[in-house]
């Protein structure tokens, strides 16, 4: 009797001891678990960044010359110190003359005024012939003074906007006409017919005439407008 009762208590004992073990086990298991998943997050994590890293190298690489000019024995130059030192030598000029553009499209828009695309190629083609009939070719002409198409087409249409602005102030005459082509007769290309020589005096003329309005028309729009200057060059 005694055996069997303390076999019974032996079994039941082992049952507790089995049934902790087991617990012990399941809690150790879970903390495994939990380990493991933070190394594969901290892994994951350390590749992300990795590819990061690599991402944002890529793109200064790519982007270098918007912050190097040049480098020099490997020593970079930047390029903050050119535009620093470009401001030095022409920064008030350059400002006047956006300034000048930036007042001439805002008045134009007030205006109701617009420059199309065709206006712009048309007067490229006006500025094509007068360059050829001195045998000379426009995209030369541009690589010389270190232009682009671009750079001409931005000008133009300014220049469009300005003349479109004084037209009622700027006028062609006949005798005005005939007066430019006998007092410039030596100056103007060969080979052209009649009416492309009234043409390029009459464009001649009215160029003239609204650079000398244009002084006064600029000076008097400046008076009207607020011109806030934050760079003293």
């Amino acid at each position: 009797m005694c055996d069997i009762l303390y076999f019974m208590a032996a079994r039941k004992a082992s049952k507790k001891t089995t049934k902790k073990t087991s617990v012990k086990t399941e809690r150790v298991s879970k903390v495994e678990v939990k380990e493991n998943k933070r190394i594969n997050l901290t892994l994951r994590q350390k590749l992300l960044l990795l590819g990061l890293v690599l991402v944002v190298g890529l793109l200064i690489y790519s982007v270098k010359d918007l912050f190097v000019a040049a480098t020099v024995n490997g020593y970079p130059l930047s390029r903050l110190s050119v535009v620093r030192e470009l401001e030095k030598q022409g920064g008030q000029q350059v400002l006047d003359n956006l300034i000048n553009e930036m007042i001439i499209v805002q008045k134009a828009r007030q205006a109701n005024i617009t420059v199309s695309t065709s206006d712009i190629d048309t007067k490229i083609e006006e500025v094509k012939k007068q360059i050829e009939a001195q045998g000379q070719d426009l995209d030369t002409l541009l690589a010389t003074r270190g232009m682009s198409q671009e750079d001409l087409r931005k000008q133009l249409k300014t220049q469009i906007y300005l003349e479109k602005l004084l037209e009622d102030k700027v006028s062609v005459n006949d005798e005005e006409i005939n007066s430019f082509l006998t007092t410039n007769k030596e100056y103007m290309p060969e080979g052209l017919s009649d009416d492309e020589y009234k043409q390029l005096a009459t464009q001649e003329i009215k160029q003239g005439k609204i650079s000398n309005e244009y002084a006064t028309w600029l000076e008097e729009a400046k008076t009207n407008s607020s011109i806030n200057y934050f760079v003293d060059y």
